[in-house]
């Protein structure tokens, strides 16, 4: 099991990241590995369910975030950055909430993942938003939606549930590679395992 860090959060911040990590987060991208077709479809299509086009791709990836959150990830460590700060050369504006630095090992085939992903990983926190404006589901989603940027290297295509519900039911293939659809997909996951 990874340690996790610290960088100048709040205790209400740090609380509010213990609450989902690593036990919960950790507990959810295994369950995953066995979640049924409907859960699947809801949040990446029809074309991402056993016996189609992109199973095999969605299948890699939801096992490359148990393999790496459980078995390789060292040290997770969550940074403060406030608004007027920069991630990356991104400035920090009202209303962010996470980020991470881009993978450098994105070159690879689509339906694969990067071939080496480093064994700790930075979420920089940004502004106030994470805490006091968002929902337990929707810290659980930021929460794995920035993971998935590092280690299956997903993109922000669109952002919002509905959003992501929308672009799933009409196959759109961008799901797969979507952070908010896998975010939202964990969040699920994370509720079906709580009943």
């Amino acid at each position: 099991m990874y340690t996790l860090n610290f960088e100048g959060l709040s205790e209400k911040e740090i609380a509010a990241i213990k609450v989902f990590v690593p036990k919960e987060l950790n507990a959810v991208v295994t369950a995953a590995n066995s979640v049924g077709e409907a859960l699947i479809q809801r949040w990446f299509g029809s074309e991402a369910t056993p016996g189609h086009s992109r199973y095999a791709e969605f299948d890699l990836k939801r096992k490359t975030m148990s393999t790496y959150l459980n078995n390789k990830c060292t040290r997770l460590t969550y940074v403060k950055k406030q608004v007027g700060q920069y991630v990356d050369s991104c400035e920090v504006e009202n209303g962010d909430l996470a980020q991470v630095i881009s993978s450098a090992f994105e070159d690879h085939p689509a339906g694969s993942v990067p071939d080496f992903v480093p064994s700790g990983l930075r979420v920089f926190i940004l502004g106030d938003t994470l805490v006091e404006q968002v929902t337990p589901r929707r810290r659980f989603h930021t929460m794995a939606h920035e993971v998935t940027h590092r280690v299956i290297s997903t993109s922000d295509h669109w952002y919002g549930e509905q959003n992501c519900l929308d672009k799933a039911s009409k196959n759109s293939p961008k799901c797969l590679s979507c952070a908010a659809n896998w975010g939202w997909f964990y969040a699920d996951v994370r509720d079906a395992v709580a009943k």
